[in-house]
């Protein structure tokens, strides 16, 4: 983040009428733009956890998904401490947005693991997670299509290989190279362990690389997990539109 040797903006989901911006961090509506992609056209924003890289630009992107505050539309949901505000032993989080910007979207929603809720896309499922916000999570989006995983940020969870089991696409937050782990986060070798148990997977993509992925090559890493999986795994690269 500090570094923007790789940029911080998050990843949008487009679907035919409804587009999801996950994790809206520092450049995001300037990454929107570079990447030629309309810097209104958002109807939902998702924030994972109450931590910079993930958040800092969610007031913006209200913004720009309610048209400037002329419209009040869309929906925010994340974190509880995203949404409310948390605080305990470990420190306060949250919450992102300022009490004007909880008002402009229709509605705004926060998500506890397991709670659900309804989106033009389908239905999404909020997913546990192991980091240093203590109510953080990942999502699981079911659409007529396809079954979406988001991991977060996180450590490796026993219950992440029944969230994954009938998961069709992954977007995995992978910060380090093969096993070289950090507290909070996923490894190479983390990834490899869970796409291995996911017969359904079709498609992984990683991302959110830390300065020793940076040097080692995503692009490597990605063909590891690929190599040693069976399953296309894409190193996503800033600015680039994929096709699930």
């Amino acid at each position: 983040m500090i570094t923007q040797k790789r940029r911080t903006g998050g990843f949008r989901l487009e679907f035919p009428d409804f587009h999801l911006h996950v994790d809206p961090g520092p450049g995001c509506l300037l990454s929107t733009r570079l990447s030629r992609r309309p810097t209104t056209a958002v109807d939902a924003v998702f924030v994972s956890h109450s931590h910079p890289d993930h958040y800092a630009e969610a007031e913006v992107l209200v913004e720009a998904m309610t048209r400037g505050g002329t419209k009040r539309r869309g929906t925010f949901v994340g974190s509880v401490s995203a949404v409310e505000g948390y605080s305990d032993d470990s420190g306060d989080y949250g919450p992102v947005l300022s009490a004007y910007h909880r008002s402009l979207p229709e509605e705004v929603v926060a998500l506890e693991p397991g709670d659900e809720i309804d989106l033009p896309a389908g239905t999404l499922e909020a997913v546990p997670t192991t980091h240093g916000d203590p109510t953080g999570i990942g999502f699981r989006l079911e659409t007529e299509d396809d079954s979406i995983y988001y991991t977060g940020d996180t450590e490796l969870r026993e219950d992440f290989f029944e969230v994954i089991e009938d998961v069709t696409v992954a977007i995995v937050n992978v910060v380090r190279p093969g096993s070289d782990r950090i507290r909070g986060h996923l490894c190479t070798y983390d990834v490899i362990e869970l796409v291995s148990e996911a017969p359904e997977l079709r498609k992984v993509f990683i991302t959110h690389f830390g300065m020793k992925m940076l040097r080692v090559g995503p692009g490597r890493e990605a063909r590891r997990i690929e190599h040693e999986t069976g399953v296309e795994t894409v190193a996503a690269r800033d600015g680039r539109a994929y096709d699930l």
